[in-house]
């Protein structure tokens, strides 16, 4: 995560606007976390979707026992051979069964599950994409003190969980969001009537949620006290990870105030 957290912090600086929003779900999130906590000069805010603080999910997630039902798949995935063969099997219908588990009663709209299912077919993609928890389930990773892993993120965050994600449990998720390891402010959103993939499932109370933070935020950040009104997007930048099994996305986006 610490090389794509680099990647972002690259981006944004090749943007050149000054501090941005960034915005995370799921691994998105997790990488998100490690860049805003690198260099927190250069944001105004962060909004995470799905995924709690990397860290104590890293140290303390697996501990609890309804998540470590939940996160099964992720010792599944660290089988060599067997996992990669069985998540291929059938069209992918290892990927499949993951999302209807994920996000209870959803359906994606056409076409957006068979992208994922295109890109994982690539070469190299699959490996690529469980290599992402066979990192996360390392030796190294699992033995991270406290304090490694209890690491700050000093800038505003924005938290938003769907109440019926089968992926991470939505009062897993606020649990390991702890107050002390966000000093400049943490806000909770739990989103009805959505699972894993929120901001797909319910696209315009997340929206609604994530400009009023951005917003909220650009207020914050101003020199002056005059209200500003959000304007057009500036310069975005989408980055999808390589893991699209799980939808994976980060933001990068400066405002213009209007």
């Amino acid at each position: 995560m610490e090389t794509i957290a680099t990647d972002i912090l690259a981006v944004i600086e090749s943007l050149d606007t000054g501090p941005v929003h960034l915005i995370g779900h799921d691994w998105g999130a997790a990488v998100a976390y490690v860049a805003t906590s690198a260099a927190p000069e250069r944001f105004k805010s962060l909004t995470v979707m799905a995924v709690p603080h990397a860290g104590r999910f890293a140290r303390e997630g697996l501990r609890i026992p309804k998540q470590l039902r939940l996160s099964w798949y992720m010792g599944f995935f660290n089988i060599p051979w067997l996992s990669d063969w069985v998540v291929q099997r059938q069209d992918y219908a290892f990927i499949r069964k993951l999302w209807r588990d994920w996000s209870p009663g959803w359906q994606p709209e056409p076409g957006v599950l068979d992208s994922v299912i295109q890109t994982l077919s690539q070469p190299g993609v699959r490996s690529a994409a469980l290599g992402y928890y066979r990192a996360a389930l390392s030796i190294k990773a699992l033995l991270v003190s406290a304090e490694e892993a209890h690491y700050p993120v000093p800038v505003p965050t924005l938290a938003l969980s769907g109440e019926r994600d089968g992926c991470i449990a939505s009062e897993v998720f606020e649990q390991l969001m702890v107050a002390q390891d966000f000093p400049k402010g943490l806000t909770f959103s739990r989103i009805a009537e959505a699972g894993h993939f929120l901001h797909q499932e319910q696209p315009e109370q997340v929206n609604r949620e994530i400009l009023d933070w951005l917003k909220l935020n650009d207020d914050r950040f101003a020199t002056n006290n005059k209200r500003h009104e959000v304007g057009d997007i500036e310069d975005e930048v989408e980055i999808t990870c390589i893991t699209d099994l799980l939808g994976s996305v980060i933001w990068v986006a400066s405002w213009r105030p209007g």
